[in-house]
């Protein structure tokens, strides 16, 4: 009994402030701004969640792939994704089925780290807080929730309940402390959580070894599958890099000749764009504004010009002077 209380008591505030964390999220979008959840809406969070996709990693590389290409599955998963974490917030607040809030709060950590995990200009902020929700995860995975939860009340009112393997093994504090195991458990969920976390912090943001880097602080451009056919010319230019909260602004179009020699120079600050269409492929969309072609972070677009015939490689120009050629 005295273990259990032991256990409760470290963990309530992990949980109190881990619930905070999720519920305050929900308080946002469906309450305090309801236009992250509006499909038209500048705010609306599939436009986030497209940042994420640059960098993201893994499976959920694939996941993210898809749904920016398919606006209307992005919306139905926004609303998954907010529910998810205000039912995953109400069991953290009450401690209930703990071990299986521990099992979703650790997914929903990972899930975190491997697709906004690079992300955060000064902090690595998304990698910070996705390391502290995997590693709380675990721990309440291993320990539950102990004696302030409404497992231990059930446990305590219904003595029967915990004869129920199922409801034994989701909420019990006492099923890992009596353990003959006990410290090899807890030793190898350490040193997994730390090589996890070390492993990430490596893989988006070469912080153990190596040259140190962060994909959020200057914005870049992937350009590629250039094509030329008669008096037009096309790329794709994807920006994948740089902080999230505004866009890259291009402010010259350069044409090169095939010893890399200025053709023609297009200054997007005047009002000569006609030469110069756009078709984006993901939610975040590039556009003209009245000084320069701006992407969003995320954004790719293939990018048609009507160009000379001698005209055999395309030059970028953003707003800082930097340069970005493709032939």
């Amino acid at each position: 009994m005295k273990s259990k209380s032991i256990v409760g008591g470290i963990i309530l505030p992990l949980r109190l402030v881990t619930s905070w964390l999720f519920l305050s999220a929900v308080l946002r979008r469906l309450i305090l701004a309801p236009g992250k959840h509006d499909f038209d809406s500048p705010m609306w969070i599939g436009h986030k969640i497209n940042t994420f996709f640059p960098h993201s990693n893994g499976p959920f590389k694939a996941m993210l792939g898809y749904l920016v290409e398919n606006p209307i599955q992005m919306n139905w998963f926004t609303y998954v994704f907010t529910y998810s974490e205000l039912i995953v917030g109400i069991l953290l607040l009450v401690g209930f089925a703990s071990r299986f809030t521990g099992l979703l709060l650790a997914s929903l950590g990972i899930g975190l780290m491997h697709t906004a995990g690079w992300l955060g200009p000064t902090c690595l902020d998304e990698w910070q807080i996705a390391s502290l929700l995997t590693t709380v995860g675990g721990v309440m995975l291993l320990f539950g929730s102990g004696s302030y939860s409404l497992d231990n009340y059930f446990n305590t009112k219904y003595p029967s309940l915990p004869k129920n393997k199922y409801w034994f093994y989701t909420t019990d504090p006492n099923l890992l402390l009596n353990s003959k195991y006990y410290k090899t458990i807890i030793l190898s969920f350490s040193t997994v959580a730390v090589l996890y976390v070390m492993g990430t912090n490596q893989l988006l943001h070469g912080g153990v070894w190596g040259n140190l880097h962060n994909y959020s602080t200057k914005p870049d451009f992937v350009l590629d599958n250039f094509h030329k056919e008669g008096n037009i010319v096309s790329f794709d230019a994807l920006r994948d890099k740089g902080p999230e909260t505004y866009g890259a602004f291009i402010t010259k179009v350069i044409l090169l000749d095939s010893e890399e020699n200025k053709i023609k120079e297009i200054d997007l600050s005047s009002k000569n764009k006609e030469d110069i269409s756009l078709h984006n492929y993901y939610i975040n969309k590039a556009n003209f504004n009245s000084q320069s072609l701006v992407f969003p972070l995320g954004a790719k677009a293939n990018v048609s010009i009507f160009a000379t015939k001698d005209t055999n490689g395309i030059m970028l120009v953003d707003i800082s002077g930097r340069e970005f050629t493709i032939h």
